[in-house]
């Protein structure tokens, strides 16, 4: 098995996750480290980003522990499927409305631009709703606000359709609904929980 050094001490890693995220085994509990590119501003970015984020009440996996030295990051490992998952068989519960609508008013009140789309956010096995990327950009987008425009990728909308079709998943093109009666469900949900 796998090991990665973090903070001198090696850690067994059981799943690669992707480019820079490793889930390990710690203290007989589960986590992600993510390392980053020595030659690059991502460590240190990626702190700032951190900090932001959780100052402006986003929810994101909890930061562990850091080595600073090996610009590696130990955090919580959210385990679940990702809001572009769940949308390829099946419509959102109203928890996750609930919880994006919030997460969309606090990086307005922070002054933030988040990336709403569907594949950013993990549902938890405990009906939580997390942002993955720790990243934003600085000011509001009123050209792509959520409640306007990417609530439509939060529905099995055409718009979602050609989305998902663009990152080579299978849609079953059947579940698209009358175009209308897709719209009203939409305003309806921006209504209710738009703060």
């Amino acid at each position: 098995m796998e090991e990665i050094i973090f903070k001198n001490k090696p850690i067994k890693i059981l799943e690669k996750l992707g480019n820079h995220h490793f889930k390990v085994s710690y203290k007989n509990k589960v986590f992600v480290i993510r390392d980053f590119n020595i030659d690059s501003d991502e460590f240190k970015n990626f702190l700032k980003y951190q900090k932001r984020l959780q100052i402006s009440g986003v929810r994101i996996p909890k930061i562990k522990k850091i080595d600073k030295k090996n610009q590696l990051v130990l955090m919580e490992y959210v385990q679940g499927k990702s809001v572009f998952e769940t949308l390829l068989t099946q419509d959102l519960g109203e928890p996750y409305f609930q919880q994006i609508f919030e997460a969309s008013w606090y990086a307005d009140h922070e002054k933030i631009t988040l990336d709403f789309y569907p594949h950013n956010w993990i549902m938890s096995d405990k009906n939580l709703l997390y942002y993955m990327p720790f990243n934003y950009a600085d000011g509001i987008d009123d050209k792509a606000p959520f409640k306007t425009t990417m609530i439509k990728f939060w529905f099995f909308t055409k718009e979602f359709y050609e989305y998902a079709k663009s990152k080579g998943a299978i849609v079953d093109k059947s579940r698209l609904k009358d175009e209308y009666e897709t719209n009203k469900q939409i305003v309806l949900t921006v209504v209710q929980y738009y703060f």
